[in-house]
């Protein structure tokens, strides 16, 4: 029995560090690289990846890694692919909800017929819906009222090994965290933008990097605001705009987007600390070995971090109300020297078990690496 990974493949076109032709792909995910080479370091060569449903029968396996499709967005992609694969054996791996910090989202009819069709094919295979966290666990198993949804995080988590992340993350705490790499993902650093600045002086003061994980177009728009010391985010510029933007000092020097997983690990490491509000530019700097801190800036940020024992801070209300800014670094650096790394990979290593429960059922080998080093 063949197992298929269905993934929508990442344009490996695109030149970096110069983005002057790449505007048209200014929505791609590339924290997407992360998650990849977490489901490559769970299953090893057993599985083919695939973004096509057409030549998958009944007999084979098929993974959906899913991430916020729980949500009043309507995708009628689903409804398709759930006709496609009515007869197949699939499992569903990743999924949470997607809904601003304390609310939960009134689910689309798509995305309410996906959940049905996961429930079923997870009671069919008497196991268990491996969801990113908690606030998805509980929300599913109110709707069910069954306990068939659990908590397992992240499959990034498993890109490296439980030692020497340990072991990296040990020395380094010991050592002054001076140089800073941040990732920019999503528009809703423009909530916080005073921290965002402050971000960006500190990137300039240490010779730090820039890293953009997703909306390419929002993200420069946001900073180049800041740059220029104007409150106004601009998303309406057209594309040679942009190009000119991104050819102004900060972003030719400090920015970076990273396409290949290796390249974005070994140019993180050169840097001594990290800051996030993307989940997969966090877990690209623990696979490389430097702690990073998260802003949990939405519940599927907040849900990971919570589960995944990461450090960081919820962004909510209060926080923005909070003196914390003001003294923002000081307040991160403590944080990441005080965290509990030992109990953080404790709790990455339950979740490849509950993970690999679950493939277990399924009759899905994992790789020798993930079944030995995190699964032992």
């Amino acid at each position: 029995m063949q197992t298929y990974l269905f993934w929508r493949q990442i344009n490996k076109e695109i030149k970096i560090p110069s983005l002057a032709d790449n505007f048209d792909y200014n929505y791609g995910n590339f924290g997407n690289i992360v998650r990849l080479e977490g489901f490559k370091s769970l299953l090893g060569i057993n599985t083919i990846i695939t973004d096509n449903t057409e030549n998958i029968n009944k007999n084979n396996i098929f993974i959906h890694p899913l991430s916020n499709q729980l949500s009043s967005f309507n995708n009628n992609k689903y409804s398709k692919l759930i006709q496609d694969l009515h007869d197949v054996n699939y499992i569903a791996v990743g999924i949470g909800i997607q809904s601003p910090i304390g609310a939960l989202p009134a689910l689309s009819n798509n995305s309410r017929e996906l959940l049905d069709f996961m429930y079923q094919k997870t009671i069919s295979a008497n196991t268990f819906l491996g969801v990113r966290g908690k606030i998805t666990e509980n929300f599913i198993n109110n709707i069910y009222n069954t306990q068939i949804a659990k908590a397992v995080g992240c499959v990034s988590q498993f890109i490296s090994t439980p030692t020497t992340i340990l072991t990296s993350l040990r020395n380094r705490i010991q050592k002054k965290l001076e140089t800073i790499s941040v990732n920019a993902s999503h528009p809703e650093w423009s909530i916080m933008y005073n921290i965002e600045q402050k971000l960006i002086d500190e990137i300039i003061r240490t010779d730090g990097i820039y890293i953009i994980t997703t909306h390419l177009e929002s993200v420069v728009s946001s900073v180049f605001s800041k740059i220029t010391q104007t409150n106004d985010i601009d998303l309406s510029y057209n594309k040679d705009q942009l190009i000119n933007i991104y050819n102004t000092s900060f972003f030719k020097n400090k920015s970076k987007v990273f396409t290949d997983i290796d390249v974005w690990v070994l140019n993180i490491r050169k840097y001594d600390y990290n800051v996030s509000s993307h989940v997969q530019g966090s877990m690209a700097s623990y696979a490389a070995g430097v702690p990073s801190f998260l802003f949990a800036i939405d519940a599927r940020t907040q849900e990971l971090a919570e589960h995944m024992l990461l450090p960081h801070i919820v962004v909510n209300r209060k926080f923005l109300e909070h003196s914390t800014q003001d003294n923002i670094l000081e307040y991160i650096k403590r944080r990441l020297i005080e965290h509990d790394y030992s109990s953080m990979i404790r709790r990455w290593q339950s979740n490849a078990k509950d993970l690999k429960s679950i493939l277990d059922q399924y009759g899905i080998k994992t790789s020798f690496n993930f079944t030995n080093e995190w699964c032992a």
